[in-house]
Formats: C-alpha cells, structure tokens, sequence
C-alpha cells in the first residue's frame, strides 16, 4: 500500500542533486566518452587499461596485478588477456619456478598500438584543456585531491 511504512511514495536512496553527486556523473560520462573514443580505433576501454598496465612493466605483470590495478574480476582480465594475446599484442610466459603463475609482457605490436593511441589521445586531451588556464587546473587537481584525501581518511578510519 503506497505511503506506508512498507511502501514510501518517495524512495530516497540518496540526493542526485548534492554537488557532490555530479562527479560520478562527470566520472561516468569521461568514461564513457574514453569507452566510445577507445571503441572507433578497435579496442575496448578496458582491453586499453590492461594492455597499458602491461606496456608499464617491461619486467612482466601477474594478472592478479592486473586485475586490482585495473578493479576487474580477475576472471575478466583472463579473458581480456586472451583476446589480447589472439591480436599479437601480449605474450604470457610461465614462471620458472613457479608454474601455477604468469608473467605478461608486451610484443612490439601491443607497444606500437597502444603508443600510437596515447599519443592521439594527448593530442585531443591537450585540445580540450587548451581553454583552461594552468591556475584553474592546479586548483582543480588540489581540490580533487583534498577530496580523495578526505574519503581515504573517513571511509578507513570508521570502525563500522
């Protein structure tokens, strides 16, 4: 029955309007812009997050790395490090002296796809802050970065 205790007329999870709330929506639609820019060039976003964790360690990345480097069930990675593998981006090696773990390192072809689209993606980045001035952007980064500060502080020192 609407307007009882069991069945509110308002449900109120939380206040979409806070300005607080805006930066997940500003977070979702970056990542959804980044998803679709990624997509036109025949990779998808998160099949660019593993392949440039991978390039950043020329030493070899465990999957289990990946996966919480990149917040991906390490079952997503597996099968994100297939499909990579299949393109002739990555190779998987097994460790000597352990074989139930992996090693993964990048071919030159993952290497030269992936640094040819970060180099276009600065570019269009580059583009689309020219218009914001270098006082703006230090304010913005110390803002942003008080802000996850703060969640670091209050979200880890609660006992509950």
């Amino acid at each position: 029955m609407p307007g009882s205790v069991f069945f509110p007329t308002e449900v109120s999870m939380y206040d979409t309007e806070k300005a607080f709330y805006r930066h997940y929506e500003y977070i979702q639609k970056e990542n959804s812009l980044y998803s679709r820019w990624f997509q036109k060039r025949g990779l998808s976003y998160p099949q660019f997050l593993i392949l440039d964790a991978v390039l950043r360690r020329p030493e070899g990345a465990e999957p289990t790395a990946l996966a919480e480097e990149c917040f991906m069930p390490k079952q997503t990675v597996t099968g994100l490090l297939d499909q990579l593998e299949r393109a002739g981006f990555i190779r998987r090696e097994r460790c000597e002296t352990d074989r139930r773990r992996t090693r993964v390192f990048c071919l030159p072809a993952g290497d030269v796809f992936v640094t040819g689209i970060m180099e276009e993606l600065d570019r269009h980045e580059q583009a689309a802050l020219a218009s914001i001035s270098a006082e703006d952007m230090e304010t913005f980064n110390n803002v942003y970065a008080a802000i996850v500060d703060g969640l670091e502080k209050h979200l880890f020192s609660d006992p509950s």
